[in-house]
């Protein structure tokens, strides 16, 4: 009996089939698996990178194109697992903005993302791989196989469990780079299911968001990043996460956190596609801006302050002139009208308006670059008391002080001080309404102390002073120091931007704090200094002045006029110059004579012709001895603030009255007998420039 034979035909194509299988299918998988890696990992770069050089761009929207370091830099920031060898930046025209490294040999792989500009394209990423190891690799596997083949009976179970097992491997390592990556990137990135839930946030959102990854993960995104003018978003996917592309979401968003404060947050959103269908979840990068935007705030106002500042230096010069021969003119007629008191009355009064004007147009050069203050060391305990008894003398509200008894000093100009202290104070008073008390506080702050980022110095004196009035709305909160910003009827709108001012140019800062119904505090942070306390001055000050010879230089022939007479009145010989040049001519021919200058008062700003620092520096050359005061109504290099730095031994602001020319000559006369002194005891020394 014939029994029918078993076909083994279709085992050995089947063995023929596996063995083919084995052979051919690891390394067309290896190979195509390994392109697929590499040009993710590209697509995965080139949008990393995108998404960086779209903030920069959004911040600096005009000057991008020229920060190629700012721009290399980006393309630095390589994360475990790119495989790049080439990144490079394009605009739109294909100009190659920075590029770092150089283009592999063919065969490679380049992708690309379009970095954009407020929504629209901007530039152009790209990123190059070589394909070279990834066919090495492949023909490798290939080898390897086809060896295998062979045995293809005996590891027809084994071969698949190796496959799974290189496959899990790989998954598990990518997993593991994606969350390095993540964790590494000091943005706060989101993503969410195409229903909005949660379902992964790297540690930056967990610290952004103030929520842990256990407690966020599941939940729905605006449920646990709210964001101001978003809750009421209730579909999925919202309108603002754009469609297909990676985009910049609009404006700025106050995001709502769950332990502190809102903080400002721009964001960028991208959809993610499954590989057959649309998308199966959303990307969200937020970057926290809080203190960019507060920076940005203190350059705006910083610039707003400068430009006053140029207005204020264009008119000081003429309009201190104009009051120098206001007051002077009227001082003189007050000194011949002695005999008759009405007169001297309404003389006296006029002086006194004049002086309000000087005190305006000072409180005005506070905002230019030449209202720079006349530091020395002083306690600001005196200063305190003094100006809170004079502003709350004759106020129904109450103004206490509480002051540290070890206050530290600081290097300041007392006057401008005391002008912040009465700005706040009145501001104090008037936001009281008659009611309350105003508290004045200051103690001394080390700088890990003070709440914020400290400037440079690590001590501080802080001057707090805190009303108990309605407080300062929100809306106007940033507006507060803005020159020319006042919500009271009758307000300049110079008084916080004088104090903003002032106490920038002293290195502090000024902060407020404020809530409606609970009153505002300013606190005024000044740096402390180990410099000794400045002396009183001497109480044998010469009282009745010498006099002697007088060189005047000014171009304004009122202002020479007045102050000659001045001079005079005080006793002195003057002769009057129109520039700096003549005044050198006529010292040097004064010295000739024998009979040269006791002093010369030299004006700092001489349009067209040579001014006082020019004319100190080649007098101070020739004549080291010659006493020189400078006097100006205002000058942009700071001279009258460090007028002994530039040669000058004392200095005389316009407009100046009587008493403060008598004060000046008086101090310029003991230095003369100074010298006298020491020119008796060295006689084959004496002076030069002065008389003996």
């Amino acid at each position: 009996m014939n029994t029918p034979e078993v076909s083994v035909r279709p085992i050995v194509w089947l063995a023929r089939l596996l063995a083919a299988a084995v052979a051919l299918l690891p390394p067309i998988g290896f190979g195509y698996l390994s392109y697929q890696t590499l040009a993710n990992g590209l697509e995965v770069e080139a949008s990393t990178i995108a998404e960086f050089v779209t903030l920069y761009v959004n911040r600096n929207p005009q000057m991008w194109v020229y920060e190629e370091h700012r721009l290399e830099g980006i393309l630095q920031r390589s994360r475990p697992g790119w495989t790049s060898r080439n990144k490079r930046v394009r605009d739109r025209s294909g100009r190659t903005i920075v590029e770092l490294g150089t283009l592999p040999k063919p065969p490679f792989l380049l992708r690309s993302a379009t970095v954009y500009d407020a929504g629209t394209p901007a530039a152009t990423v790209e990123v190059a791989g070589s394909l070279r190891p990834v066919g090495l690799r492949s023909l490798g596997v290939g080898i390897g196989s086809a060896a295998l083949g062979f045995t293809v009976y005996s590891v027809l179970n084994l071969f698949p469990l190796a496959a799974l097992h290189r496959s899990t491997s790989a998954l598990s390592e990518e997993k593991e780079r994606a969350q390095v990556t993540l964790g590494s990137i000091a943005d706060a990135v989101i993503t969410t299911d195409p229903t909005g839930r949660i379902t992964l946030l790297n540690r930056a959102a967990c610290t952004l968001v103030g929520v842990s990854a256990e407690a966020a993960v599941g939940r729905p995104f605006l449920d646990a990043c709210p964001l101001q003018g978003r809750t009421a978003e209730t579909a999925w996917p919202a309108p603002w996460l754009g469609e297909g592309e990676p985009s910049a979401l609009p404006a700025t968003w106050i995001l709502g956190r769950n332990n502190g404060p809102p903080r400002a947050v721009v964001a960028t959103a991208a959809p993610i596609h499954g590989a057959t269908t649309g998308a199966v979840g959303y990307v969200l990068v937020l970057r926290d801006v809080t203190d960019w935007e507060r920076m940005e705030a203190e350059v705006r106002r910083t610039q707003k302050l400068e430009s006053l500042g140029v207005l204020a230096g264009g008119i000081a010069h003429d309009f201190n002139n104009l009051l120098m021969a206001v007051m002077g003119n009227i001082e003189i007629a007050g000194i011949h009208a002695a005999d008759r008191p009405k007169a001297g009355e309404r003389l006296s009064a006029a002086v006194a308006a004049c002086e309000r004007a000087r005190d305006l147009t000072q409180q005005l050069l506070t905002f230019a670059r030449g209202g720079a203050p006349t530091r020395t060391a002083v306690n600001l305990t005196q200063v305190i008391r003094e100006t809170a008894e004079f502003i709350g003398r004759g106020s129904a509200i109450a103004v206490e002080l509480a002051l540290s008894p070890d206050l530290w000093a600081v290097e300041a100009d007392p006057g401008q001080i005391s002008q912040v202290l009465q700005n706040l104070l009145i501001n104090a008073l008037q936001a009281s309404n008659g009611r309350g008390r105003v508290l004045i506080e200051a103690s001394n702050v080390a700088a890990d102390e003070r709440p914020g980022e400290p400037p440079q110095p690590d001590r501080f004196v802080l001057l707090s002073v805190r009303d108990h009035g309605e407080g300062i709305p929100a809306d106007t909160m940033d507006k507060i120091f803005d020159p020319y910003f006042t919500t009271r009827p009758g307000g300049t709108g110079l008084g916080l931007s004088t104090v903003y001012s002032i106490v920038q140019k002293h290195g502090g800062r000024v902060e407020v704090s404020s809530s409606p119904g609970n009153g505002t505090r300013f606190d005024v942070y000044l740096p402390a200094t180990d410099a000794a306390l400045a002396s009183s001055p001497p109480s044998n000050a010469v009282e009745v002045l010498e006099g002697g010879r007088v060189l005047l230089m000014d171009d304004d022939e009122l202002v020479r006029e007045t102050a000659a007479e001045v001079f005079q009145h005080l006793g002195y010989d003057v002769e009057e110059t129109a520039d700096g040049r003549q005044a050198l001519d006529r010292y040097e021919d004064a010295c000739a004579a024998g009979s040269p200058f006791d002093f010369v008062v030299l004006d700092l700003t001489v349009p067209g012709g040579m001014g006082g620092e020019e004319t100190v520096a080649q007098l101070k050359e020739r004549h080291p001895d010659a006493l020189v005061v400078a006097s100006s109504g205002y000058t942009a290099g700071g001279a009258m603030a460090e007028h002994r730095a530039r040669g000058f031994d004392h200095a005389l602001a316009k407009p100046y009255r009587l008493e403060d020319v008598k004060a000046v000559f008086a101090a310029l006369e003991a230095q003369r007998a100074a010298r006298r002194a020491r020119s008796a005891q060295s006689p084959t020394n004496p002076p030069r420039g002065s008389r003996a």
